[in-house]
């Protein structure tokens, strides 16, 4: 009798410190409604539910598997905060990425960079194949940089206080979808006209104009390379799977599999092949923006190049 009631007290006090501690959760001012109604949802979506602005903001709940729950009930101060940090985060990213940009863009110039660093003459020399691979190792740098970009705008993106997957990839595609025009289209395209007739610019600076004219159009070549380079590795390593099977090659080996359904499931970002990996459009569709730029560009002029 004495050990049940000694087992009912702690049971007692369990129950107590659950209900009074921090382990019932940290209170938020905010709240998961269901509606019986598509009309009454429509109308809670667009009505305004208190005279003061920003108080009470209603939108569309995510699934509960793409709620950050940490975002859930952040005040739209401090929103606002996060969105100015997020933005001048992406801003200086984008300055940074400028000289990186400008550097691998300078690799596709052989003769530019000999001009520029004299003793890769001797190597070209004693290694014409070179040549070859610095041509080439251009495009395939700015595919390989680019594809680190998602998870750094995703962090970003986080502080400005979404609090479902959709509207996290959706800020994320506004923000790839610039970077990509001004790093991969514009950086690109005016460090390579820039670097090809940097001699002509500085005997005269006036022929600024025509330089850029007859130079831009041999950019071509280089945004080709990378459409082409991005297309095949992102769609060959689809196709062989072989991130997914080695992923799903260290769950099995790693991770624990005590029943079927254990097994399963997602381990430390290690997912078995039953797991459907989702579609992030936000980088998807930030690829196509870049792609649509070019087609639009150079389409006026595709007869000249």
């Amino acid at each position: 009798a004495h050990k049940m009631g000694s087992g009912a007290l702690k049971v007692g006090s369990g129950a107590l410190t659950l209900i009074t501690g921090k382990d019932d959760g940290t209170p938020r001012d905010a709240g998961f409604v269901s509606f019986t109604s598509l009309k009454a949802k429509a109308s809670a979506l667009q009505m305004i539910h208190h005279p003061k602005p920003f108080c009470l903001d209603v939108e569309e709940t995510p699934l509960p598997e793409h709620i950050f729950w940490s975002n859930v009930g952040m005040r739209h101060k401090t929103q606002q905060v996060g969105r100015v940090v997020a933005v001048a985060l992406t801003i200086v990213l984008c300055l940074f990425w400028t000289v990186i940009v400008s550097f691998i863009v300078g690799l596709s110039e052989v003769e530019n960079l000999t001009n520029m660093l004299p003793f890769l003459e001797g190597w070209l020399e004693k290694a014409p194949w070179l040549s070859i691979v610095l041509s080439q190792l251009s495009p395939l740098m700015l595919v390989l940089i680019v594809g680190l970009l998602p998870p750094i705008l995703i962090a970003f993106s986080k502080r400005e206080g979404h609090i479902g997957e959709g509207n996290l990839q959706r800020s994320m595609f506004y923000k790839l979808s610039i970077f990509l025009i001004i790093q991969i289209f514009f950086v690109q395209m005016l460090s390579g006209s820039i670097l090809s007739e940097l001699q002509g610019f500085i005997n005269d600076p006036m022929s600024i104009v025509s330089l850029l004219a007859e130079a831009l159009p041999k950019q071509a070549q280089s945004f080709a390379q990378y459409v082409i380079v991005q297309t095949a590795l992102n769609l060959g390593l689809e196709l062989c799977r072989g991130v997914e099977i080695a992923k799903a090659w260290a769950r099995a080996l790693l991770g624990p599999h005590l029943t079927e359904e254990e097994a399963g499931k997602p381990w430390f970002g290690l997912e078995p092949l039953t797991v459907v990996a989702e579609v992030e459009y936000g980088d998807q569709m930030g690829q196509l923006i870049l792609y649509y730029m070019i087609l639009f560009t150079y389409s006026v002029m595709s007869p000249f190049i």
